[in-house]
């Protein structure tokens, strides 16, 4: 907990016109300011500061609250991280947090971590800039195009090819080695007993969370050698990339404004679009598209624009992320570009407004985009194939939680596939039920593994008394019940269905 005369000396000390400035262009008027809101796509000012109050508030899209407010409206977190960042910036001490931290293993090895990628980050960097041994790299960003800018902005980089420059530099800084090999900078051989650089010979992208953090890096493969094209680090204790999407801490404030994030494949794709202007860009940093970098996504939008290669791979990425996003709520929207185009090659030979008005005239919300692809590939004419279709389009439609949004697409599907809605709501049901019960199964699985009985026991053990203890249900009965309250009706006929079986 922050104490009540902490807050309030954050609150005082943060100057709610400078922060707010940091992110919006403010004029005076009168006794406030004004500028375009930073969490909706205006354009006329409706966004209004009053210092003297020191408070803000949208007359558009109707945000507003004060300096703690528009920090955790602008970076996505609570309130007492809100406060953390603020503190941070103007140099209050949070004694009874920093004294909880201190005594913490985990605090203290993570900040370690952030030091050691800090600390490449600024070694790759100007390596990059200044080493004769980058030379490469430097062609290689110049012929795709890439700006001075563009490469500070990013922070882009180089790992020497050498083998162990980083853990030099390091060791001749003072760092501690154990923070580098727990960052994922270096590797240990003890058979060789050596330690040697994780990054050889490849240009570097930095990988930041949604609060500006270096995470951590993702390296390419610099001419045709016969390695990985890109490594990314490995899992750190402050890096997860599953739940990590490139791009996003200078994405997050325009997907808000554009209530849409567009998704991409590469590192190369993003830094092209922003550099053409096209800022509310993303991707999925090495990974297929999972539910939590979709959950980050919606955390700053509703829409999705996903935008994949046009070979076969990536039309099946981009068809199994799209299910996810689905599943998670999201609008979605799909677009392909020109055979043999990707994001990269498109904007650096039509310009970033040729590429905005290219996704405005040719994407299509998920359900169109699939018949599209059915008609196009001759499978609407087929009956046999044109059922397998439909069930692949219901298996995406049961995916969503609004009843009325289900109705609605199925509707269409009905006018489209010209097939009786009533055959299409009985499948659909099916595959609901089907989903509900293969999630009970999975759940159930769960809450009977030895492991995670032998822990959840362990917990319940130790619980103060008051709460649920193991003698009153079982792990499964409780499983049950949660799954029936979040699912609602719909899981709750089912088990009364089949209660007796």
């Amino acid at each position: 907990m922050i104490p009540d005369h902490k807050k309030e000396e954050v609150r005082q000390a943060a100057d709610i016109l400078e922060v707010v400035g940091a992110h919006v262009k403010l004029k005076r008027s009168g006794s406030s300011y004004t500028g375009l809101c930073p969490f909706h796509n205006e354009k006329s000012p409706s966004f209004h500061v009053t210092p003297r109050l020191g408070i803000y508030k949208c007359f558009g899209c109707g945000a507003g609250g004060d300096v703690f407010q528009f920090v955790m409206q602008m970076d996505g977190v609570g309130f007492n991280e809100a406060i953390r960042t603020l503190a941070e910036r103007y140099r209050i001490d949070l004694p009874d947090q920093e004294e909880a931290q201190a005594s913490d293993p985990v605090y203290q090895r993570k900040e370690g971590i952030y030091h050691a990628l800090q600390f490449a980050g600024l070694h790759f960097h100007q390596a990059l800039l200044e080493s004769t041994e980058a030379e490469q790299a430097r062609n290689y960003l110049d012929k795709r195009g890439f700006t001075r800018e563009t490469i500070v902005q990013a922070s882009l980089g180089f790992a020497s090819a050498r083998g162990d420059m980083l853990l030099k530099a390091a060791n001749k800084a003072g760092m501690q080695g154990s923070y580098l090999e727990d960052a994922g900078l270096v590797r240990v051989d003890p058979e060789q007993d050596r330690t040697y650089d994780y990054f050889r010979g490849r240009l570097m992208f930095p990988i930041f969370n949604p609060s500006g953090k270096l995470i951590a890096f993702a390296g390419r493969v610099l001419g045709e050698e016969k390695t990985a094209k890109y490594i990314n680090s490995p899992q750190t204790l402050v890096y997860n990339k599953s739940e990590v999407l490139y791009g996003i801490h200078r994405a997050r404030n325009e997907i808000r404004k554009q209530a849409q994030a567009i998704l991409v494949e590469g590192y190369t794709d993003v830094l092209s679009l922003q550099q053409a202007g096209v800022t509310h860009v993303v991707a999925s940093s090495g990974t297929a598209l999972t539910p939590d970098q979709v959950r980050l996504i919606h955390r700053y939008g509703d829409g999705l624009l996903m935008i994949y290669d046009a070979d076969a791979a990536g039309q099946s990425a981009m068809i199994r992320g799209m299910d996810i996003a689905i599943a998670e709520g999201l609008e979605v929207r799909m677009v392909q570009l020109p055979e043999g185009e990707d994001p990269d090659s498109f904007v650096r030979q039509f310009g970033g407004k040729a590429f905005t008005q290219y996704c405005a005239d040719e994407s299509a919300d998920f359900l169109h985009f699939l018949i599209q692809k059915a008609q196009v590939n001759k499978a609407w004419e087929d009956p046999a194939r044109k059922e397998k279709s439909i069930h692949r389009m219901l298996r995406s439609i049961a995916l969503m939680k609004d009843p009325i949004r289900r109705e609605t697409y199925i509707q269409f599907l009905s006018q489209q596939a010209r097939i009786g809605d009533r055959s299409l709501f009985e499948t659909l049901a099916k595959l609901r039920n089907q989903t509900h019960k293969d999630a009970l199964k999975e759940q159930t699985r769960v809450s009977t593994d030895p492991q995670q009985t032998t822990a959840r026991n362990a917990t319940m053990q130790t619980s103060p008394v008051g709460f649920t203890t193991a003698g009153e249900s079982t792990p499964a009965e409780r499983e049950l019940l949660r799954l029936m309250l979040h699912y609602g009706n719909a899981l709750v006929e089912y088990i009364g269905l089949n209660s007796n079986e």
